[in-house]
């Protein structure tokens, strides 16, 4: 996670989702279930996020694993009162690098990278530091938004957004066996969805999607309605959470908003 910008606040952050922020129920609902879905890889196991921005959802999968770290390159993320009354014999945070991971080899059970794979200048590094880390049989488990989706708008801050195929490729090239997931699938049946599909697509070729959290907000109450705070701690009735859907074949998200991948450690070095 990356903050562009001065200053402390929570709406300073303008490329993350941290404690504070207003967001639309459906991005609560996939908040939680990016982290419902690594709690149920996370029993007795070393967990380590990366990119973990205000941490929120780091003690709701300390409560199954053995020890969690947060990590993340800027550290008023780490500063943020989210932070605050976190078990320290559970839960501890680093600032790290993502391409420069600052653990033994063969040392952490998973390693979770949510919605921020598109911030990294080499996602082909940080998977080799995944495989690097992680123990005979661990894993990495992503979240990334799906390329695939027409509503689909790129952040100007984004290096590279990986497809399906894609994200799959880099991971198996890296030394994983890799299992693909999807979740929250476009309903087009909506009365306003097919209208806000449009603006959203006009807009974005006009280059007139606000990059201010300010202004972001302002737009999600016209178009979605009441906006809820983002909980400096998360749990699974924050709100209603999808379980994603095993994949056989990339092309099978096309249909969703979100991609979600296992990638195990195979045999080897």
């Amino acid at each position: 996670m990356q903050r562009i910008g001065k200053g402390k606040g929570p709406r300073e952050f303008k490329i993350t989702e941290v404690p504070g922020q207003l967001a639309t129920q459906e991005q609560l609902a996939m908040l939680v279930t990016r982290y419902v879905f690594a709690k149920s890889f996370s029993r007795d196991r070393v967990v380590v996020e990366v990119a973990c921005g205000g941490g929120q959802g780091l003690r709701f999968v300390a409560g199954v694993a053995s020890f969690c770290v947060g990590g993340d390159l800027d550290i008023d993320a780490l500063l943020l009162p989210g932070w605050a009354g976190r078990s320290p014999g559970r839960v501890s945070r680093v600032q790290l690098d993502a391409h420069l991971l600052p653990f033994r080899d063969a040392s952490v059970d998973v390693v979770v990278l949510f919605d921020s794979i598109y911030w990294l200048r080499s996602a082909e590094t940080f998977a080799c530091e995944c495989r690097r880390v992680l123990k005979s049989g661990g894993q990495a488990l992503i979240s990334t938004v799906n390329t695939a989706w027409k509503e689909f708008v790129p952040s100007p801050y984004g290096t590279r957004y990986l497809s399906a195929t894609e994200l799959r490729n880099l991971f198996c090239e890296a030394g994983f066996a890799v299992t693909l997931y999807a979740a929250f699938p476009v309903d087009g049946k909506k009365p306003m969805a097919g209208v806000v599909s449009l603006i959203r697509r006009f807009a974005s070729r006009l280059g007139l999607i606000p990059t201010g959290i300010r202004a972001k907000e302002a737009l999600k109450r016209v178009f979605y309605g009441e906006l809820k705070q983002i909980p400096a701690q998360i749990c699974e009735g924050t709100a209603p959470w999808l379980s994603p859907q095993q994949m056989g074949n990339p092309s099978d998200g096309d249909g969703f908003k979100l991609l979600y991948m296992k990638a195990e450690k195979t045999a080897g070095d």
